[in-house]
C-alpha cells in the first residue's frame, strides 16, 4: 500500500507496539499519519515521531477512538 501515488494518508490502528514501526515506515513513504494511541510503549519509542513532521515533510497526528467523530465536539 504505502508505494501506491493515490493514497495521500494512512490510518496506523495496528497492534499498539506496532505503531512506531509503522508510522515511520509511513512516513518515508510520503504518507501523512492518523495513528490511533498509544503512538508508542516507551518514552524511546516516541522520540522518532516527534520529528517526524520536521524530518519527513508529513504531517503526524496521534488519535484517540471518536475523537474525530462529528459527535465528539458536541461533547466538549
Amino acid at each position: 500500500m504505502l508505494p501506491r501515488n493515490d493514497i495521500d494518508a494512512v490510518l496506523i490502528a495496528t497492534g499498539d507496539r506496532w505503531h512506531t514501526m509503522a508510522s515511520i515506515y509511513t512516513a518515508k513513504a510520503g504518507k501523512d499519519i492518523y495513528c490511533e494511541k498509544p503512538c508508542s510503549m516507551t518514552i524511546a519509542e516516541v522520540r522518532p515521531l516527534a520529528d517526524i513532521e520536521q524530518r519527513y515533510g508529513r504531517i503526524y497526528q496521534r488519535a484517540r477512538n471518536g475523537e474525530a467523530s462529528p459527535i465528539f465536539s458536541l461533547c466538549r
